[in-house]
């Protein structure tokens, strides 16, 4: 199943990760960061002015949100588990941004004893593809950052100081000199791609050049699925859509996708008789008419679980 190809050796330096902890301290007050009390020095009853706790996955009774008087610059915010089941919780901040402009998420982030899911980092609740690097195991005051552009419209963006991401982590980590600022489109990144056209031949698996179907707009309910059409099969596929799928070369096609797996459970899409769900990735109700035994009708099943929320044995149940 491999083939050989040509390799292209690509090493990349990127200020884009995590950045070495000479990177300059605290933004100074004045500058352009839309983060309030981005420090955490103004603090009423332990909560920090301008930022609220949160938590998902049931984990409010493991998450222990506090405020650290021994930061990094003064003032720190920090969030540790209570329980060995762990916590995905954070702290939040809602910002304005303009329209299509180019920003920089940035801030510390020290952690003891992180294991479990993701870890600690920063991300955009609202735009999940934004994020930093994630911090794991201990490790000192480490400076994370990514970029980021908006949208066509202004926008109202919630940003967490994020511990457990897409599952629960225990351990502890604290969160201090956060920012969001504005970044000068020219500005350099710092980015080097090295291709090394006399490097030796070497193999790959296709298995990479996969993808994936999620229940997220019309992927699949008016995309790949949809009974009734005059362009679906007996089956209810659109036939358009599988030849377009095929003109990818796509090896494997994963299924049920991306956040839309954290909830899903593959029982409620078996049988005859299907009852709706509530899907809390995207917010929306899944009428599952297109579940496990749907995708299995498929010539190529890649099945995959999340064992953030999913028990083992649920999982390997499917396959008995």
């Amino acid at each position: 199943m491999n083939s050989v190809v040509d390799a292209i050796a690509v090493s990349i330096s990127a200020m884009l990760v995590i950045a070495s902890q000479t990177t300059p301290a605290r933004v100074p007050a004045g500058a352009d960061n839309l983060l309030p009390n981005a420090s955490f020095e103004r603090v009423t009853q332990n909560v920090p002015a301008g930022w609220e706790s949160r938590a998902w996955l049931d984990s409010e009774e493991n998450a222990r949100w506090d405020v650290d008087p021994a930061g990094r610059t003064g003032q720190c915010v920090t969030i540790r588990s209570g329980s060995p089941d762990g916590a995905d919780a954070a702290w939040t901040a809602s910002i304005s941004c303009k329209p299509n402009t180019l920003y920089r998420l940035s801030g510390w982030i020290r952690t003891k004893d992180v294991q479990g899911a993701t870890g600690a980092l920063l991300n955009i609740q609202n735009m999940q593809s934004v994020r930093t690097p994630a911090l794991r195991g201990t490790r000192d005051w480490t400076r994370v950052s990514t970029l980021f552009r908006t949208g066509e419209s202004p926008s109202r963006l919630e940003i967490n100081c994020l511990f457990g991401g897409w599952g629960r982590s225990t351990g502890q980590a604290w969160y201090d000199d956060v920012a969001v600022e504005p970044v000068d489109p020219e500005e350099s990144t710092g980015v080097t791609v090295t291709i090394d056209t006399d490097a030796e031949p070497r193999t790959y698996s296709p298995m990479i050049f996969g993808g994936f179907i999620e229940h997220f707009h019309h992927q699949v309910y008016g995309g790949l699925f949809d009974p009734g059409s005059p362009l679906s099969d007996e089956n209810g596929f659109r036939k358009d859509v599988i030849e377009a799928m095929k003109e990818l070369k796509l090896s494997v096609v994963r299924w049920p996708g991306g956040c839309f797996v954290s909830g899903y459970h593959w029982l409620e899409g078996v049988g005859e008789n299907r009852k709706p769900s509530d899907d809390m990735a995207w917010g929306v109700r899944d009428p599952n008419s297109f579940g496990t035994n749907e995708f299995r009708s498929g010539r190529t099943k890649f099945v995959n679980s999340f064992g953030g929320m999913n028990p083992v044995n649920e999982f390997s149940d499917e396959f008995r």
